[in-house]
């Protein structure tokens, strides 16, 4: 990944959610950076943000009750900066949920800047000014990473211009990062309503009620909600506490994130039944009150056959 991201100097994560894709970004980052904290940062964008957040913009400050208009270089000019003036040292700039702003309007100049990274005779013009220099020359030792939830069909897509910019590395769910036995179980369960065959069995197709039209690799919950957060560091003091805690952790994560994504998925048309009666057909045990899941029969359920 760190090959690929120096070859290109930018590039993009993309997958659904739950896939790590901001953990890796940010793993990347402080591995090419030597973990120095002031060389690598990250933004997250956002349906307002704009140019004048990530580029250079005009900010009101007040001093003894006057107003004055001040032009700032914000996250990415301030990057560049450090980066051209420690050409030997590498620099990261997270770019995370990169699609739900309109990047063409955040980017806007920086596009051409990007095709011609470290070519000092063909500088970008800002549109604002400081103290005569409106110049700007994106440094080859500063790399971009961002991050794209593609389960999230109401947010921008990437254009074609800012495609060429970018390679794209994409993250899928996959249960091998998951350790607990019984939270692989559940998490099979679900991969089945979205079509995955993960019992390798004719029985697979009888369970997906994933709409025709999205494919599970842009929509399926990823294995980091069947990952304990307290147990991924692997740090052991008390195995029956740590056991608990996991149970606890992964319980909490499937009752008040999963499930609330697979019935906003219903709502939505991106499951076209109700995810429940499938589930239960699959995992062959109760989890449910009435039409929720219950939080203490699914630690149960985690319990169960250990």
């Amino acid at each position: 990944m760190i090959d690929i991201l120096k070859d290109f100097k930018q590039i993009i994560l993309y997958g659904p959610p739950g896939t790590g894709k901001t953990h890796l970004a940010e793993e990347i980052a402080e591995e090419l950076t030597n973990k120095k904290d002031d060389n690598h940062g990250l933004v997250q964008f956002h349906p307002s943000y704009n140019y004048e957040d990530f580029v250079r913009g005009i900010t009101v400050e007040t001093a003894d009750n006057a107003v004055r208009y001040v032009t700032k270089d914000k996250k990415f000019v301030e990057f560049c900066k450090k980066a051209q003036q420690a050409e030997d040292d590498k620099f990261v700039l997270i770019i995370d949920e990169i699609n739900r702003a309109d990047i063409a309007s955040v980017f806007g100049e920086l596009i051409y800047a990007l095709e011609y990274r470290g070519n000092k005779k063909k500088p970008v013009s800002l549109p604002y000014p400081i103290e005569g220099d409106d110049k700007l020359t994106v440094p080859n030792n500063l790399y971009l990473i961002g991050t794209m939830n593609t389960a999230d069909r109401s947010i921008g897509r990437l254009d074609y211009a800012i495609r060429r910019r970018f390679c794209f590395y994409q993250m899928l769910p996959d249960e091998n990062f998951i350790k607990h036995e019984r939270a692989i179980e559940l998490f099979r369960a679900v991969a089945t309503l979205f079509g995955r065959d993960v019992y390798k069995k004719e029985k697979d197709a009888d369970y997906k009620i994933l709409s025709p039209d999205y494919r599970w690799q842009d929509v399926l919950p990823g294995h980091t909600y069947f990952i304990s957060k307290k147990h991924s560091n692997g740090a052991q003091k008390d195995a029956k506490k740590d056991a608990q805690e996991e149970v606890d952790d992964i319980a909490k994560q499937f009752t008040y994130q999963v499930w609330p994504l697979l019935m906003e998925y219903y709502q939505d048309g991106v499951l076209i039944e109700h995810p429940k009666s499938k589930l239960e057909d699959v995992i062959k045990e109760d989890i449910f009150n009435d039409e929720d899941v219950d939080l203490e029969k699914v630690k149960r359920f985690l319990k169960s056959g250990h």
